[in-house]
C-alpha cells in the first residue's frame, strides 16, 4: 500500500475536523456527534499510517472503529431527520448493526474484516443521507449548491455507497486475489477524499454565506 498517499488521509480528516470547528454551527442539531466522529477519525487514520510504515497488521483497529463510527454518525443523522418516524427508525437501524458486528466480530477477529456490519451500516447511512438531500431540495428556495449541508451530506451519501461493494467483499477479495484487493483499495482514497472534502466545502460555502457582502 502506498503509505504517502495514505498519509494524506488523516491530513485530510484534520482540516475537516479544523473546518467543522470554526463553523460547527452550520451541521447543528448533534454538530458535536460530527465533530466526535472527525477527531476519532483522525486518531485512527494517524494510527493506521504508523501501523503501515512499521507493517504492523491494523485491520483489528477498523474493526473496532465501524461500530463507534456509525454509532456517531447514526447520532447525528438522528438529529437532522425531520420526519418522526424517520427518527423512529435509527434506534431499530443500529440494533441491527450492533448484532450484525458482534456476528462478524465473533466469527471473523481477528483474521476477517467485519465486512456484514459496515454493509449494514453503509446502506442505513446512504438511505438517511438520501433522505436527508430530499429534504433540503425541498426546504429551501436557493440553488443546493449554496447550502452547506448539502456538500456534506452528499459526500457521506457517495463514500458509503461506494465503499458498500468494496469493504463488503473485503474478506472474499483477500482470499482470493489479494494482488487485487490491493489495487482496488485505491477507490478508497477516492471516496475518502470525497467525504472530508465535502465538510470542507460546506464550511467553505457557510463562510461565504455569513460573509457581510453575501447577497
Amino acid at each position: 500500500m502506498n503509505t504517502g498517499l495514505l498519509s494524506l488521509k488523516p491530513a485530510l480528516v484534520l482540516g475537516a475536523f479544523i473546518c467543522w470547528w470554526f463553523r460547527r454551527g452550520v451541521f447543528a442539531p448533534r454538530t458535536g456527534l460530527l465533530g466526535a466522529q472527525l477527531l476519532v477519525a483522525f486518531i485512527v487514520e494517524s494510527y493506521a499510517v504508523y501501523c503501515a510504515e512499521l507493517r504492523i497488521p491494523n485491520l483489528w483497529l477498523y474493526d473496532l472503529y465501524v461500530p463507534v463510527e456509525f454509532t456517531l454518525l447514526l447520532g447525528y443523522v438522528h438529529g437532522q431527520l425531520t420526519q418522526p418516524w424517520q427518527r423512529r427508525s435509527i434506534l431499530p437501524a443500529w440494533l441491527i448493526l450492533a448484532v450484525a458486528c458482534a456476528l462478524d466480530l465473533h466469527a471473523k477477529y481477528p483474521e476477517g474484516f467485519v465486512s456484514g456490519a459496515y454493509i449494514t451500516g453503509s446502506l442505513v447511512l446512504v438511505a438517511a443521507f438520501l433522505a436527508l438531500l430530499y429534504d433540503l431540495a425541498l426546504r429551501v428556495d436557493v440553488a443546493l449548491h449554496r447550502q452547506p449541508l448539502f456538500w456534506a451530506h452528499l459526500g457521506m451519501a457517495l463514500f458509503f455507497s461506494g465503499m458498500v461493494p468494496l469493504l463488503g467483499l473485503w474478506n472474499k477479495l483477500v482470499q482470493e486475489n489479494a494482488h487485487l484487493a490491493a489495487d482496488l483499495y485505491a477507490a478508497n482514497h477516492a471516496l475518502f477524499a470525497l467525504r472530508y472534502g465535502g465538510i470542507l466545502i460546506a464550511c467553505v460555502v457557510a463562510g461565504r454565506l455569513s460573509s457581510p457582502g453575501n447577497p
